[in-house]
């Protein structure tokens, strides 16, 4: 009889050695360049497997459900878009516009010098129908539900961005103050998408409310 060790999981594998990690590394860029390539609906583990040049079992090796190697593939992009900046330029000594205009330098230098990192984005943005988007653009416009938050009686958790420009904190103060069973929980250095931007902070908030 043959005793079969289980894989160990992403993390177990951490720090381990520096080739692990390259491979690691690796793969994860191979899975981005799958879901680049052919939508997030793409994310196939062969297809990523076939992309590093590696077997499926070397692949759950490392990552041995889909779901850690979108959890590491979620790490992973937070990491890059955390530390890939433009240029730094001189302050204005307003820290919301600084970031604004930090956040548009960002997108110009994505597209210009990093334009793997915007494929997926720009492909799904080019998915979709003219007339849904216009319609859902009217309806964030008009839409006002305040009036009905009071008929909420369900625990809710409101989470955003320290600095969400989409929605802003004083949005959410308002939502959860409306509610009567709300928790609210601003998410430290993340602007619109926390659950990219820093997935293991999103989680941790989502996991105290719901434990």
């Amino acid at each position: 009889m043959t005793n079969t060790a289980p894989s160990p999981s992403a993390e177990a594998l951490l720090p381990a050695t520096s080739e692990q990690i390259d491979r690691r590394k690796s793969l994860l860029q191979a899975a981005f360049d799958v879901i680049a390539t052919a939508g997030f609906e793409g994310l196939r583990t062969r297809a990523v497997a076939a992309r590093a040049g590696v077997n499926v079992a070397t692949l759950h090796y490392y990552f041995p459900t889909k779901d850690a190697l979108v959890h590491g593939l979620a790490d992973f992009l937070s990491t890059v878009f955390a530390t890939l900046h433009s240029p730094e330029q001189a302050t204005t000594g307003h820290r919301a516009l600084d970031y604004l205009r930090r956040e548009f330098r960002d997108m110009r230098f994505y597209r210009e010098q990093h334009p793997e990192l915007m494929q997926d984005r720009r492909a799904a943005f080019l998915r979709t129908d003219p007339d849904v988007f216009r319609a859902a653009c009217d309806a964030l416009a008009s839409l006002d539900l305040r009036g009905e938050l009071a008929a909420v009686k369900i625990p809710v958790l409101v989470m955003v961005g320290e600095h969400d420009e989409a929605t802003p904190p004083p949005m959410s103060h308002e939502l959860a103050a409306g509610l009567p069973r709300a928790e609210l929980k601003v998410i430290p250095g993340c602007a619109h998408v926390p659950q990219l931007q820093s997935p293991r902070q999103f989680l941790e908030a989502l996991e105290g409310f719901l434990l």
